[in-house]
């Protein structure tokens, strides 16, 4: 064989060998890319679920909130009975009312009634 052949022989098949290798080299990369991708599409699904979630705990917060500044605007119908109540056995407990020679003391605590004997001297 011509030598000269024998070279371009030897050339071809080097570059063949590199391409190999670089042909090897490059699928080892793109797997390692499609890792990547796959491993980072899971972090976007586990952040869109996080900010879903967060967007959720917000309008529950947001709901809390106005729900918060109107029984401080406005007290509950409960509460305000409750105070007009306690008013009410406030004044009451104050008022002391004359009949037939007794004293009748009103104290409302729990709706007792306490009647006090009055005796004239």
């Amino acid at each position: 064989m011509d030598p000269h052949l024998l070279d371009l022989q030897r050339d071809a098949n080097r570059q063949i060998s590199e391409l190999k290798f670089k042909l090897v080299k490059s699928e080892q990369e793109v797997t390692a890319l499609e890792q990547n991708v796959v491993r980072l599409e899971a972090q976007v699904s586990r952040y869109k679920s996080a900010f879903e979630n967060a967007e959720k705990i917000e309008d529950e917060l947001k709901v809390e909130r106005r729900r918060l500044q109107r029984e401080v605007r406005d007290p509950p119908l409960s509460l305000r009975l409750e105070m007009n109540c306690q008013k009410d056995v406030n004044i009451m407990n104050q008022s002391v009312r004359w009949t037939d020679g007794c004293i009748v003391s009103h104290n409302f605590h729990f709706s007792n009634l306490r009647l006090h004997s009055f005796q004239s001297r």
